[in-house]
């Protein structure tokens, strides 16, 4: 399959994450001052891990902490988020899913495509947004302040001055740390995140798939234990793209190399192997005399019915000529 051809700066873009990436550390600026952020050892993963959970047992029963379980009644207090906003974000995902799927069916109608794309937009927007009021108050948790804790501990033993090459926090005097200079190195650090669609466009270049086809088993110099995250992330995506190459049913590299589309078709994919189970669990419910009636009885829960009905849609023809099912629940 020949992949779609990217400008210059983008492949060149692509090629540097790449290397970033396989490197495991970050390089990173700041009012014109470079400094390098290196992956955690395990023993400074543990250790930090260790001052998470002492925090986190001294301070269970402490008053200045929002419980999670109050969460909720202090957000409509605030009027940010309700209980039926719950149900709106399973509404919206639903209907991002359906969107997704009429994206992949439509993507070659090229008015069908964008209406789909312009509505999978906004349902992003909106599921964000919720997203965003339901998450509004976690900063006040006590697990929110543990992770915060565990972070620091982290930084301090992983961020570099790049010039000199040392440390550039002393954790043993970091509560001294000017909190203004250290949050502004935190928004610089989340935002040089590769994040989940960059990591796609990364896996699907050329330039990562000519490293990563000759050497699998071996892409990085260290044991699986001491990845970063985003070399997990980019080695995860890989064995899932490859699955998708592999597939009798592979689709089109537009499709591919289209996030929202791709996930359509494996919507769609996950939808005819259900639809293949349902089948197959209703098959073994029934006698071959059964089999071939017209009105048949069959006793099950009602998750298992409503799949079941879906297969005597006019769109899937039935199950063996059988135009009704009946159901008993």
């Amino acid at each position: 399959m020949a992949s779609r051809i990217l400008k210059p700066e983008v492949q060149e873009r692509l090629r540097n994450l790449t290397h970033e990436i396989i490197s495991g550390r970050k390089n990173l600026s700041y009012n014109n001052q470079r400094y390098t952020l290196t992956n955690p050892s395990l023993d400074i993963i543990l250790e930090a891990d260790l001052i998470y959970a002492q925090y986190y047992n001294d301070h269970l029963y402490d008053d200045q902490f929002l419980s999670p379980d109050n969460i909720p009644l202090e957000l409509i207090k605030c009027g940010l988020f309700f209980p039926g906003n719950e149900e709106d974000i399973k509404n919206y995902n639903k209907e991002l899913d359906s969107a997704k799927k009429n994206l992949f069916k439509n993507y070659k109608n090229e008015k069908q495509k964008q209406k789909h794309k312009a509505k999978i937009k906004t349902i992003k927007e909106n599921l964000n947004k919720l997203y965003n009021f339901k998450h509004y108050l976690d900063f006040l948790t006590l697990e929110k302040h543990c992770e915060n804790l565990r972070h620091e501990y982290i930084i301090a033993h992983t961020l570099y001055n790049y010039s000199t090459n040392t440390l550039l926090f002393n954790y043993s005097t970091f509560k001294d740390t000017d909190a203004s200079f250290f949050n502004s190195i935190m928004d610089v650090i989340t935002n040089n995140i590769i994040d989940l669609s960059t990591l796609k466009k990364i896996v699907t270049s050329e330039y990562w798939k000519n490293i990563y086809t000759h050497n699998k088993n071996n892409v990085f110099k260290h044991c699986a234990t001491e990845y970063t995250e985003e070399q997990k992330n980019l080695i995860n995506l890989s064995a899932m793209y490859d699955s998708i190459y592999q597939h009798p049913e592979c689709p089109d590299d537009n499709i591919i190399e289209d996030e929202d589309a791709l996930d359509g078709w494996m919507l769609v994919q996950k939808d005819k192997i259900k639809r293949q189970k349902t089948q197959s669990g209703v098959l073994s419910k029934m006698s071959s005399k059964v089999a071939s009636q017209d009105h048949v009885m069959i006793p099950t829960s009602q998750e298992e019915a409503q799949d079941i009905i879906a297969l005597s849609e006019q769109e899937t023809g039935g199950l063996n000529g059988i135009k009704r099912l009946g159901i008993n629940l």
